[in-house]
C-alpha cells in the first residue's frame, strides 16, 4: 500500500474518513494518508473531481432551472 502527502491550504480544517479510519487535515499541516483514502476523499487519480468536491461541500451545484410553459395550448383533433 502506497501513501501520499496531503497539505490543507484552505481556510478551515477538514475531517473525513475511509475504511474505519478518521483523518484530520488541519489548516497548513501536511498529513500522510494511503492512496486509497486519498482516492475516496479527494478523488485522487480521477480526472473528474466534481463528485468529491460536492461531497466535501467545496462546490456548489446550481439548482435546476424552473420550467415555464408559454404560448398557446393546442388541442389534438379527435
Amino acid at each position: 500500500m502506497s501513501n501520499i502527502f496531503v497539505t490543507n491550504n484552505s481556510d478551515s480544517p477538514l475531517k473525513d474518513g475511509f475504511a474505519g479510519v478518521q483523518y484530520q487535515f488541519k489548516v497548513g499541516e501536511t498529513v500522510e494518508i494511503p492512496v486509497e483514502a486519498a482516492a475516496h476523499i479527494f478523488g485522487y487519480g480521477n480526472d473528474n473531481k466534481e463528485l468529491y468536491l460536492a461531497r466535501l461541500g467545496w462546490e456548489r451545484v446550481p439548482l435546476p432551472s424552473q420550467k415555464r410553459a408559454g404560448g398557446k395550448i393546442l388541442s389534438v383533433a379527435a
